[in-house]
């Protein structure tokens, strides 16, 4: 059974940490999966990874700030030089995390790198001017485009983000998202309208996101009073 380290949950719920449940839910009779968390706060479903699947879990701190860039490299190799994997699967928004791809290739690992974001919103340098954030990210993008890696992403637009525009990106498109499970259901629509005393002449709009611009819930909207986009 081939070991499989997943990177990229955090102490927040979100859709890396669903992409990850749901991977780990339906693989882990195949895969000895194993998660990293780099924060110190708890990941979300800890309880359910470590008690009801028996994944464990390894806290490994990246200090923030000036100390966690020069440190980084260090504690990533040590952590890899003392712990054996097939595959590093490393899920993020961002390009910086291809320090964690260039130690685990050093010590004989496979890295996939999954793009799940059009931008970095978690930047810690949000008041950085746009062209100094710009430098820094190509920089980043170069490191990780020098780097044996399979990238893959959720979207065109999160592949051109993370590889760079000219980056060929297709037939890489990796959800992790069972159809079947979205089927429409009669049942289940009355059982809910009438849950939440909804009429069933009413038009209901739901939206399963952060209210930000890049989950694009006025164009949602908009299309679904207009029927146009």
């Amino acid at each position: 059974m081939k070991r499989v380290l997943l990177i990229g949950s955090t102490e927040f719920q979100g859709g890396i940490e669903s992409f990850i449940k749901r991977l780990v839910t339906q693989l882990h009779e195949s895969y000895s999966f194993s998660i990293l968390q780099f924060r110190d706060a708890q990941i979300v479903d800890f309880s359910y990874f470590t008690e009801t699947l028996n994944v464990p879990v390894y806290k490994v701190l990246i200090p923030g700030g000036a100390l966690g860039i020069l440190q980084r490299e260090r504690i990533a190799n040590r952590f890899f030089e003392n712990h054996k994997f097939d595959i590093v699967h490393i899920n993020t928004n961002s390009p910086s995390s291809y320090f964690w791809a260039k130690a685990a290739l050093k010590s004989g690992i496979k890295v996939i790198y999954q793009s799940h974001n059009g931008s970095a919103e978690t930047f810690a340098g949000k008041n950085v001017p746009k062209s100094i954030l710009n430098l820094i990210r190509n920089y980043q993008r170069k490191k990780l485009l020098s780097l044996n890696t399979t990238n893959i992403q959720v979207s065109d637009v999160a592949g051109e983000w993370m590889f760079g525009p000219d980056y060929d990106v297709k037939n890489t498109y990796v959800n992790g998202i069972q159809l079947d499970g979205f089927e429409f259901s009669f049942e289940k629509r009355e059982e809910l309208r009438k849950r939440y005393n909804i009429s069933n002449n009413a038009r209901v709009v739901l939206m399963a996101s952060r209210i930000v611009e890049q989950k694009n819930v006025f164009r949602s909207l908009r299309i679904s009073e207009t029927g146009v986009d």
